[in-house]
């Protein structure tokens, strides 16, 4: 759980320079949909960029609907099996051709946060460490008993108070005990060092403008 707060802290805050994604894992009504819809509330569905796999990576015209946003969810992406250079060109914050129809290209980075959801660990052909190292899988697996019918308003509200309680640490990183991609449960493991600042600056949280 602590991982998801982190998560949400770094979306807000636009901390693309850790380079991770988050990967959401399960099954259908465990939570994988609401935490996403809980991202793009924070930051405003203006910000966000939906896509796929399959169209991030074969469609040239794609990745200029990145420019000026924040976050971009990727869907159904256990279904994909292809490359997954563009991926890892966003995750690492290396340059990227920007086409629009019409107009001229551009080479730019794209500085958005990435959440990719999935039923499934997603099967690409990609054997390098370059994705798994970024990669920050998060298994769900237990779906409510009885679901909430909170508008999303309240949902979006809630959801700052929960990420701006987030604990503070001057030294704040990942978890070191999954460090290689290994997907981790969405309740805390016992034990596990709870990353609540993910590199925030000394002197504790302080929100984005």
């Amino acid at each position: 759980m602590q991982v998801l707060r982190a998560y949400a802290k770094a979306v807000v805050t636009r901390r693309v320079d850790l380079q991770r994604y988050l990967e959401t894992l399960g099954p259908g009504g465990t939570g994988k949909g609401t935490y996403t819809r809980l991202l793009m509330a924070l930051v405003g569905c203006e910000n966000t960029c939906a896509t796929e796999l399959k169209h991030l990576e074969a469609n040239r015209f794609e990745l200029s609907n990145l420019r000026g946003k924040v976050l971009m969810v990727i869907t159904d992406a256990e279904r994909y099996s292809g490359p997954v250079n563009a991926l890892k060109a966003i995750t690492g914050q290396d340059f990227v051709r920007m086409e629009e129809k019409f107009k001229a290209q551009r080479t730019e980075t794209a500085p958005v946060m990435v959440v990719v959801a999935a039923n499934e660990p997603v099967q690409s052909a990609d054997y390098t460490s370059g994705l798994v190292r970024r990669r920050l899988s998060m298994a769900f697996r237990q779906r409510p008993a009885m679901p909430r019918d909170c508008s999303r308003g309240t949902r979006a509200r809630g959801m700052a108070r929960w990420r701006q309680k987030s604990p503070g640490s001057s030294t704040g990183c990942w978890p070191s005990r999954y460090p290689d991609g290994g997907a981790a449960a969405a309740d805390d493991r016992p034990g596990a060092q709870p990353p609540g600042d993910l590199g925030a600056e000394p002197g504790g949280y302080q929100p984005a403008r």
